[in-house]
């Protein structure tokens, strides 16, 4: 029989599109609903009839959601994370905790190995686009996607002092929450600087694209990073923090260009129509491998997770003891309507002693439901 798998992604990407490579994949060997949620309105944009279907897997990419209510309102034998670096590089290792069920999808290796280190079921594959026509472009133009306040037009041209760059083109679409600011005067005055905003097609941005050399990675972070691999399968230099993902492709001067955002200095003047042939033969084979490796996928996602559950409690031992104190606290608040913690509230226990009971009950409570099953 086939497997069905819930796929829920980030509404977000309903416009950009950005990662429906992963569901046309999956579609190849099992039945997906895509459905995505809205992390502002806390809501899930579906079809009601998806609440009442038993799935295989249930696949969350980047989104972060409640998994309790998760788990009231769909029905799914294994769960899926897919998360993305630049959304979850800020959380602390706490955070992780919720998604010991999960076995996790990895695009950025800086995540995975974190997560290893953790102890959880994390899985590990690099994603390429397919390169598409060679094009070198124009070495004194830029291509800038300005869509965060901290990369502006201000830092590339300090990035870009030793060369001698003429034409700008800003795609002046910014993240949700960020304003566009137009460049000073001066600088309109000094540089010929063209602007777009959401193009009709992927392919005229593409198009668009091809006149240029250079290309500016418009974030610090990033989770996968199309927009600067799909510059990359194009030959372009792409000039990008060195954070991830950036730098899992990178390498400086080889095939691209990393700085450093505390401290930007110019950049080094190299042969740039040899970085582009390096780019784009190091996208070819970059994609060779990942039509290799990406049947994994359609394995990882009906696994179960792989928790080091040794890794795992020597890391959150105390995590997990402080989040049931803080758990125990708040039932000695309530007690009054809980019959089973009347005792505790009544006494009054010191801390140190709640915890050792608390934990007690804990390991009582789930010995129990192993017994039952």
């Amino acid at each position: 029989m086939v497997k069905k798998i819930l796929y829920i992604d980030h509404e977000f990407h309903k416009k950009t599109k950005s990662n429906l490579f992963l569901v046309d994949l999956l579609r190849e060997r099992y039945i997906v609903d895509y459905i995505t949620f809205n992390p502002e309105t806390n809501k899930y944009d579906c079809d009601r009839s998806i609440f009442n279907k038993e799935y295989d897997s249930l696949i969350l990419f980047q989104v972060i959601v409640d998994m309790v209510r998760l788990k009231k309102i769909f029905h799914y034998s294994n769960l899926i994370f897919v998360p993305m670096y630049d959304g979850v590089y800020e959380f602390p290792d706490s955070f992780w905790i919720n998604y010991k069920e999960c076995n996790i999808i990895n695009f950025s290796k800086n995540l995975h190995e974190k997560l290893q280190g953790m102890g959880l079921s994390t899985n590990y594959i690099q994603f390429f686009p397919k390169p598409m026509k060679y094009v070198e472009g124009k070495e004194n133009q830029v291509y800038f996607w300005q869509r965060t306040p901290n990369i502006t037009l201000d830092l590339i041209l300090r990035l870009l002092e030793n060369y001698d760059i003429e034409k700008i083109h800003i795609h002046a679409v910014l993240d949700s929450g960020n304003c566009f600011s137009k460049p000073f005067k001066e600088v309109e005055e000094k540089y010929q600087i063209d602007y777009s905003s959401w193009y009709d097609s992927k392919e005229d941005m593409i198009s668009d694209q091809e006149n240029y050399a250079f290309y500016i990675a418009p974030r610090e972070y990033e989770g996968i990073g199309m927009s600067f691999l799909e510059a990359m399968a194009m030959g372009k230099v792409v000039i990008a923090p060195n954070s991830p993902t950036m730098n899992e492709y990178i390498e400086s001067e080889e095939n691209g260009f990393l700085y450093d955002l505390k401290d930007i200095k110019p950049l080094k003047k190299v042969n740039i129509r040899q970085i582009q042939r390096n780019t784009y033969e190091y996208m070819c084979e970059g994609y060779k491998e990942w039509q290799e490796s990406k049947y994994d996928i359609l394995r990882w996602v009906l696994e179960k997770p792989q928790i080091n559950e040794e890794i795992f409690n020597k890391k959150f031992v105390n995590t997990i003891i402080i989040s049931k104190h803080f758990l125990f606290n708040k039932l000695i608040l309530t007690c009054e309507k809980d019959k089973k913690y009347k005792l505790f509230g009544k006494l009054r226990i010191p801390n140190v002693i709640a915890i050792i009971l608390f934990d007690i009950y804990f390991r009582i409570r789930n010995n129990t439901k192993v017994k039952k099953k």
